[in-house]
């Protein structure tokens, strides 16, 4: 709740600090619809701690990192079933790529969101934008 204010008073805000926070660097295709499979990019994204010590699974796998994340469309649709599809390169580059199955929501152009229960959310500012198609 607001503790009190007044008219002189600038009110709180926050800023994105990206190396604390995922990065989102694209998703494709950009229009989707109900059960499509979605491709998306994204970095800085805190593995566990069996994953830092070089242990990670195998590309496919489920880890701790992809329980960790939530993507949505707005507040249109939820990204569903990730598999974890990074290539060696994209690892050594501390980037990673996830598909995920689109589920039904509504119509529209929709902001992509990440957010990680670890890290909070990527900055909306760079979201990209996906085209939802009803089926």
């Amino acid at each position: 709740g607001v503790l009190g204010g007044s008219v002189d008073a600038v009110p709180p805000s926050y800023a994105f600090q990206q190396k604390l926070t995922p990065i989102l660097l694209g998703v494709s295709p950009v229009v989707v619809s109900a059960y499509s499979i979605v491709t998306v990019r994204m970095s800085n994204i805190v593995l566990a701690d069996e994953e830092e010590e070089g242990e990670e699974l195998e590309s496919g796998n489920t880890s701790a990192w992809l329980r960790d994340i939530a993507i949505s469309f707005g507040d249109a649709a939820l990204c569903s079933d990730f598999v974890d599809v990074t290539n060696e390169e994209e690892r050594l580059n501390d980037t990673r790529t996830v598909q995920c199955i689109v589920q039904p929501g509504s119509a529209g152009l929709h902001p992509v969101k990440l957010s990680s229960a670890l890290q909070g959310c990527a900055d909306p500012s760079e979201a990209p934008w996906i085209i939802f198609e009803p089926t």
